[in-house]
């Protein structure tokens, strides 16, 4: 997708919602996981693959030497692992004809074979990995994460056919990835994505595939959650700035389900996606104030104030005349490529009238040219939506929810045992959900409770009060 924005009634430069250093470092595809993880992989071990599509992979595979010998056999093996390690398409790419790509279930998987829609989603990776004031990376975390990624074995004799293969294809030696940190919205969520990554770094398990799978539904869910997060908390900090307040970025819960229970209009997590208030509402403008705070940020730079881009609410308390100017007409600037003339003085309002500008040339566009804005809504989506956990659900009749399903509670509740050791209360746990951005009301407690009793994940003390306990599942 063209990162840039289209609407300009001049012949200026475009727009652009990507802001390279902080908040939103790269411009996302509506793929498949797979194919997010995939590019994620490569990325961060510095390989350039060589491989655009499943057919060369399959070459390689019937081109090994114990493949020549039996060409059936070759043909066997390779329907197998199609059947086990590839997906199609159809939960991405925008529209388009389904592809097919392979699950990345090695790292040599990753670094050979390019996904469809490929982008660079590292910078993501980056971001969760970086905190503090000014943002610092998690250099030590990564190498241990990156040497984990270095000692994994194929977990079965298919596997290690693939990735023989997948050596045959291969790629191109870059450098390694850039670790310049970038600033976090919330920073919350990268703190608990580096608690949550090291308890995974140091989980031993006997499936390779089934580790790294780990990685991939980890990485996702902090993904899906950094948009999400941005989304409500950008609309709540322009309508404070707009007010005159101050407004500093915090983590907001989501309400959130169990996979199967009653979507009733009474709770709230069936009623948080849609409706002008609604998530998806957040999502389609976050586009516009995306907009809004790169053209901040890059006037305050401009003008030599500030070393990395900075809130809209940090931007109002501007040291001097001259940065103020310049970050004003930064704003009157890109209101004139709309032929918009404002004669406020108020950066508040000017972002304000900007945003509103970008949403107002999407929504009147056709629903299929709405892409760069609907991005978002795609893209949460696609994270939320894969093969092993699923963290949103869509429904007839019922619409749009955020849910976890029985893998995903399964999934949290192991890392939750991770961080207390053995095993923690129940109560604790629905506070772990809660401070990584999953709320469940008392209903929902009440539903994941009885899931993971029946999966033998739950242990009652009657000696300490009737104490309910989580346990993990081996």
């Amino acid at each position: 997708m063209d990162e840039t924005l289209m609407p300009a009634k001049r012949s200026d430069p475009p727009l652009d919602r990507v802001i390279a250093d902080a908040f939103f470092p790269s411009s996302p595809a509506a793929t498949t996981r797979e194919a997010i993880f995939s590019d994620f992989l490569a990325e961060i071990l510095g390989a350039r693959p060589r491989g655009k599509d499943i057919s060369q992979l399959k070459d390689a595979f019937m081109s090994l030497s114990y493949m020549t010998d039996s060409p059936e056999a070759a043909e066997l093996l390779w329907a197998a692992f199609v059947a086990s390690y590839t997906i199609t398409g159809e939960r991405g790419a925008r529209g388009k004809d389904p592809k097919r790509y392979v699950v990345p279930f090695h790292p040599e998987i990753a670094k050979a074979m390019k996904p469809k829609e490929s982008r660079p989603f590292g910078k993501w990776y980056i971001m969760l990995m970086s905190s503090g004031d000014p943002p610092t990376f998690n250099g030590h975390l990564h190498d241990k994460f990156v040497a984990r990624l270095r000692d994994l074995a194929p977990s079965n004799l298919l596997e290690k056919i693939a990735v023989e293969a997948a050596g045959v294809v291969g790629y191109e030696k870059v450098a390694s990835i850039d670790t310049t940190p970038i600033r976090p919205y919330v920073e919350q969520l990268s703190l608990c994505f580096q608690e949550d990554l090291e308890c995974w770094i140091n989980y031993n398990i006997e499936s390779s595939s089934r580790w790294l799978q780990g990685v991939s539904d980890l990485l996702s869910y902090y993904m899906m959650m950094s948009i999400v997060q941005f989304s409500r908390n950008v609309h709540q900090e322009f309508e404070a700035v707009r007010n005159g307040k101050k407004y500093r970025a915090e983590l907001i819960p989501m309400h959130f389900g169990e996979w199967d229970e009653a979507a009733s209009q009474n709770r709230e997590f069936a009623r948080s996606w849609e409706g002008r208030n609604g998530l998806e509402r957040e999502l389609f403008d976050s586009w516009g104030r995306l907009v809004a705070l790169r053209v901040v940020s890059d006037s305050a730079r401009s003008a030599r104030w500030a070393k990395y881009s900075n809130t809209l609410s940090e931007a109002t308390d501007l040291p001097d005349v001259t940065i103020h100017t310049a970050v004003k007409n930064g704003l009157i600037d890109a209101l004139n490529r709309f032929d918009v003339r404002s004669s406020s003085e108020d950066i508040g309002e000017l972002s304000w009238q900007l945003a509103t500008e970008v949403t107002k040339h999407y929504e009147s566009k056709q629903p299929s040219l709405q892409s760069p804005a609907t991005m978002g809504i795609n893209v949460v989506f696609q994270l939320g939506n894969g093969s092993s956990k699923q963290f949103i659900r869509r429904q007839n009749k019922v619409g749009v929810t955020l849910r976890l399903d029985t893998p995903a509670i399964i999934f949290f509740a192991k890392i939750f045992n991770m961080h207390k050791g053995l095993s923690g209360s129940y109560a604790e746990f629905v506070q772990f959900l809660q401070y990584r951005g999953m709320k469940l009301d008392e209903e929902s407690q009440s539903v994941v409770l009885s899931k993971l009793e029946a999966l033998g994940m739950i242990e009652k003390q009657s000696d300490s009060g009737e104490s309910i306990y989580v346990r993990a599942l081996q």
